[in-house]
């Protein structure tokens, strides 16, 4: 059986900042989760055909609407080319996988940096998140296959953590995004 995860992450302008975000998905390439990366690139640097040619990931020419598209994974895990996973995310999205069969899912957020701004941020997105059912992009958006096509009206990771057909759905897993 192929793994149940496309990751799917927009590369725009992000040659600097994708290498945390990719060392931070390692695990679940070694646990066996992982299907494949997904690179929706709107042509903005070269660097990234490159990066996606070593790591074996599929480069998808477009927004993020693109990538989802391409995406052959059961479920989608779509990041921030900037959003580091931390905590046991691996444990959060295969409990997530057998116990929320419809729906989607985010990571809280912990910030990366020191000082009542980043702390007051997290806890806003986290707030956000939790009582309204709209996560914000940065918090690692997680999804099955069949809300794929509720996920595509926009172009980009911040359309799909407001699609209107995803409202409510969200539910909070293990694990932590730290947004860059």
């Amino acid at each position: 059986m192929a793994a149940p995860i496309s990751v799917v992450i927009p590369t725009h302008d992000a040659v600097a900042t994708l290498p945390g975000t990719l060392h931070s998905v390692l695990p679940g390439l070694t646990t066996g989760l992982i299907r494949e990366l997904v690179f929706a690139d709107d042509g903005t640097q070269a660097a990234i055909a490159e990066i996606a040619d070593e790591l074996g990931a599929r480069l998808v020419r477009g927004p993020l609407a693109a990538g989802l598209a391409a995406a052959a994974g059961d479920w989608l895990l779509c990041l921030d080319a900037d959003t580091h996973l931390g905590g046991d995310w691996c444990r959060g999205l295969a409990r997530h996988m057998s116990g929320e069969a419809g729906q989607a899912g985010y990571f809280p957020v912990r910030p990366r940096r020191a000082g009542i701004g980043p702390v007051l941020a997290a806890a806003r997105m986290n707030g956000q998140a939790r009582l309204l059912g709209r996560p914000s992009a940065v918090q690692g958006l997680f999804l099955p296959r069949g809300l794929r096509a509720a996920a595509m009206p926009g172009g980009g990771l911040r359309d799909l953590a407001r699609a209107p057909a995803l409202r409510g759905r969200f539910r909070a897993m293990e694990g932590l995004a730290e947004p860059g």
